[in-house]
């Protein structure tokens, strides 16, 4: 009976421990896409700067039309899930599940600002779309693209991985429009 005292007690700090290290993972995305955005705004306000403001490659007209980054079905959703345990973790997107190594497409033109491990998440790439709109591709297993490099819509940003043994291989995928987390499934046709 102690043994299994014991046994519960390790599984509950890890878990503890692993949301920990998600929370901070979350906010060191939170932070790249504040600085990225921060960045864009001192840019558009600098009077000296002679370039014109870009817009942004994604349209209002392009809700609930973008191609799907990789095929196929949601493990998890975006939003706050109690899992079995009685943890709870937000997701600021979904996951897609995908057999490893599966292309990941880009769902819009922009240029690559990130192209990294960032823990938790794996190896992630994040697309500015220009405007203040990101999307957000992780769990990696491998990278097509370079930091600075401009992608059309279609190109192959990388594979699909496996960060999370526990979850699989699979592609989780954010949209940020103005740097905020939203929904992507509502931005993608054919809603699952």
């Amino acid at each position: 009976r102690g043994l299994a005292v014991q046994r519960t007690q390790r599984t509950a700090e890890q878990a503890q421990a692993r949301l920990r290290q998600i929370e901070r993972d979350e906010a060191r995305m939170n932070n790249v896409i504040a600085n990225l955005e921060a960045e864009r705004r001192r840019a558009a306000a600098n009077p000296s700067s002679t370039a014109a403001p870009v817009a942004s490659s994604i349209k209002t007209t392009d809700f609930g039309k973008l191609d799907w980054p990789v095929d196929g079905d949601i493990i998890y959703r975006f939003g706050r899930v109690v899992s079995t345990n009685n943890t709870a973790v937000r997701w600021n997107g979904i996951g897609i599940s995908a057999e490893q190594g599966t292309a990941v497409k880009a769902v819009a033109a922009g240029k690559v600002t990130l192209a990294e491990a960032m823990g938790t998440y794996g190896t992630c790439v994040i697309v500015d779309h220009s405007g203040g709109d990101y999307s957000i591709y992780c769990s990696l297993g491998r990278v097509a693209v370079r930091v600075g490099q401009a992608v059309t819509k279609g190109t192959t940003l990388g594979t699909v991985g496996i960060a999370d043994p526990d979850l699989g291989p699979h592609l989780h995928f954010e949209m940020r429009p103005k740097g905020r987390a939203v929904d992507p499934l509502e931005w993608l046709r054919n809603q699952r």
